[in-house]
């Protein structure tokens, strides 16, 4: 991405600015936040509204993690929120 802004060429022909490269990484990077704080927001609202949902991933991470920090390994038994997740991002992103 950061070789096609360098090599891009504006709407007149020029090539972008520095400071035209830095506005559109900066607004790259507040998208990403901004869509995955709204991701986050309708998941927690799904494990919320959903009868059983939060008991049932509050008991999953319970016996997954028993009380440690999440591990790449350990993410991976989480089954029931990983579908949580996959779900939110395909129906509210």
């Amino acid at each position: 991405l950061l070789t096609t802004l360098v090599n891009g060429r504006a709407d007149r022909g020029e090539f972008l600015s520095d400071n035209e490269i830095r506005d559109i990484i900066v607004s790259l990077i507040a998208d990403g936040y901004e869509v995955t704080s709204g991701a986050i927001a309708w998941a927690i609202y799904a494990l919320l509204t959903v009868p059983g949902a939060w008991a049932t991933a509050a008991a999953e991470v319970r016996r997954v993690l028993d009380g440690l920090p999440p591990t790449s390994g350990t993410l991976n038994e989480l089954t029931y929120l990983n579908g949580v997740v996959h779900e939110t991002v395909r129906l509210c992103t």
